[in-house]
């Protein structure tokens, strides 16, 4: 057996692990995603913002179609491994991911500018931030967002590193720091009205969510990314080890994951998602006496 007839064979293990693994990954991404959008959609006890809800929702079925290319694109990639047009394949199955995956930190950002103007301005956010506004900006960012790879494919060109880079670090730095400010402006708030002898801030149920979406985006996303910036330009002069090929398989997955786990996050870490989720699968009643408020 020849040497790259073993590498050939090493190449379709690994596609065929991804694709198993990104079977398994779509299955909880369709299943969690849409329980997402059945707990906002569904008339609890617990009024939220529609624009809230439809950020989320939106998330949620750019998630499942991010996957959804996943797995179609590496199926496709297993079945004409020995061909000619993998290259071209591979290239276009990139540029969708890509696009999907631009798509959902706009949408994170837009989610994350909304929550902010919330917590900051709550008596004004129905005038910055109402439905119709939310709207426009999500339509321009997915529009902008499509035709940008549309443009670049037709122009047959690439982007750099630094539009690469730029085009991630600057939505996630915008993330980073409105959920920081929002941490910060919330412990604030919680300690004057625990010392006004309050039982605490009740208008932060979506603000809570957000803040597990974003932790859990900035954990999955940014290691690849991290290795992709300093890994990747030696990449062509170096030749990878087995270890370097298991670190960016492992970091590929982790990155998968970010559309995969939100449903379990906000179970886990929102009592008000998790509580609306168990009304909704019938495990818990409708509190009857409990207030309807708007977050």
């Amino acid at each position: 057996m020849t040497e790259e007839t073993m590498k050939m064979d090493r190449h379709m293990s690994k596609q065929l692990l991804y694709l198993f693994l990104r079977l398994f990954f779509l299955c909880l991404s369709y299943a969690g995603n849409t329980c997402i959008i059945l707990v906002m959609r569904h008339a609890t006890w617990r009024k939220r913002a529609d624009t809230t809800k439809l950020l989320f929702c939106v998330l949620a079925v750019i998630d499942m179609c991010y996957m959804t290319t996943r797995v179609i694109f590496t199926f496709i990639t297993i079945v004409v491994l020995e061909s000619q047009n993998m290259i071209d394949i591979v290239f276009y199955g990139v540029r969708v991911s890509g696009v999907l995956m631009q798509t959902s930190l706009c949408v994170l950002t837009i989610l994350s500018m909304e929550r902010v103007v919330c917590v900051f301005h709550p008596f004004n956010v129905h005038e910055y931030c109402n439905l119709r506004k939310i709207k426009i900006v999500l339509a321009v960012s997915i529009i902008v967002t499509f035709l940008l790879c549309v443009l670049e494919t037709m122009m047959d060109i690439g982007m750099s590193d630094v539009s690469m880079t730029l085009s991630f670090a600057i939505p996630a730095t915008i993330i980073t720091l409105t959920t920081s400010a929002i941490v910060i402006k919330l412990c604030f708030v919680h300690k004057q009205e625990l010392g006004r002898g309050r039982a605490g801030m009740s208008n932060t149920d979506a603000t809570g969510l957000l803040i597990a979406a974003n932790v859990c985006f900035l954990v999955t996303i940014l290691p690849l990314r991290i290795y992709d910036v300093f890994y990747l330009p030696m990449g062509d002069e170096i030749k990878k080890s087995n270890s370097d090929e298991v670190l960016s398989f492992c970091l590929d997955l982790l990155h998968d994951l970010n559309f995969v786990l939100n449903f379990l996050v906000y179970f886990t870490f929102s009592v008000s998602f998790r509580n609306d989720a168990l009304i909704l699968m019938g495990c818990r009643s409708v509190p009857g006496n409990r207030a309807i408020h708007q977050v």
